[in-house]
């Protein structure tokens, strides 16, 4: 498909809604992530939908052209520790132009919204956080243009799921947690990584809630 020429793209913005979820199965099908590794998301049940229950502070920006959704990105939100403070944050993911509409600005205008959106949130001290494969240039460009600092890299190995159960070193016991032993979880996992920059704390309550985000009888 040829591009459209910048006089024809008037896109408007708008947030997700509900009704989303078949315009961007379509957007996310047919545009994957142009870094080192080609991303394209797939849904077992609507995006919108699982979106909010994966993610349920998060919110989603559209843009859109005659109906069509031509552009898509996600800001979610949330309070990590950073020098030995816990701050409010948001971060920027799932950035996405359909393949037609590329190289007309619409990627930077859909980021530096997003960006304003986060500011808005998360206030003056708050942090606004993304990651962008190496060689996904045009977004890596478009991060140039917002972000303050690089605070370094997160390296993804992709490794096949084994079959077999893990082996349990004598002494150890693995189960289920039970709900009233959330608390001593959170607690070990804020004492394991109170040095770790962008860690969110947790507690008892928040892991109850993690448990309860479900698209069925199953936690997710």
């Amino acid at each position: 498909m040829n591009k459209m020429h910048r006089s024809n793209l008037q896109p408007t913005f708008r947030s997700m809604e509900p009704g989303d979820g078949l315009k961007l199965v379509t957007l996310f099908r047919e545009n994957p992530d142009d870094g080192r590794i080609a991303i394209s998301p797939r849904y077992q049940i609507d995006p919108y939908q699982a979106i909010q229950i994966q993610h349920p502070t998060s919110c989603g920006l559209i843009a859109e052209v005659q109906g069509k959704i031509v552009g898509f990105g996600l800001v979610r939100f949330g309070t990590c520790q950073i020098d030995g403070a816990e701050r409010p944050y948001a971060w920027l993911n799932s950035l996405m132009v359909d393949s037609a509409y590329r190289q007309q600005g619409l990627g930077k205008e859909l980021a530096l919204r997003r960006v304003a959106l986060a500011r808005e949130r998360v206030g003056e001290h708050g942090l606004i956080l993304t990651s962008v494969q190496s060689q996904n240039t045009a977004s890596l460009a478009i991060a140039q243009k917002w972000a303050g600092e690089q605070i370094g890299q997160l390296q993804s190995i992709l490794v096949k799921t084994s079959n077999k159960a893990p082996a349990v070193k004598e002494g150890f016991q693995v189960r289920e947690v039970e709900l009233n032993e959330l608390g001593l979880v959170a607690d070990g996992l804020n004492a394991f990584y109170s040095d770790f920059a962008l860690y969110e704390p947790q507690s008892g309550e928040s892991l109850a809630a993690w448990l309860r985000q479900t698209v069925s009888s199953e936690p997710i």
